[in-house]
C-alpha cells in the first residue's frame, strides 16, 4: 500500500520517475521512468523505517543531486 508518491528526476535523466513510501511494507522505493512513460519495479532506498508516512524530493544540500526525506510514525523518525 503506497502511503505517499512523490515524482522527481532521481537519475537526472530528464524525466519524471517515482518515489514511494509502503507504510505495510516498511520501505521506501523509487520507479525508474524509461522516457515512455514505463515504469520499473521497485528499487528499493531503504527498509530500515517502521511505518513510513510521507516522502518527499528536493536538492536539499544544492549538489544537483535529488534527496530524500522520508517521515515514519511507528520510529517517529525524519530520515
Amino acid at each position: 500500500m503506497a502511503e505517499s508518491i512523490v515524482p522527481a528526476d532521481f537519475d537526472g535523466d530528464g524525466d519524471v520517475d517515482l518515489l514511494r513510501a509502503s507504510l505495510l511494507d516498511d520501505r521506501i522505493d523509487w520507479y525508474e521512468n524509461d522516457g515512455d512513460g514505463n515504469f520499473s519495479s521497485e528499487i528499493l532506498i531503504t527498509s530500515n523505517v517502521e511505518a513510513p508516512w510521507e516522502v518527499f524530493a528536493d536538492d536539499l544540500d544544492g549538489d544537483g543531486d535529488i534527496d530524500v526525506l522520508s517521515s515514519s510514525q511507528d520510529d517517529d523518525k525524519i530520515a
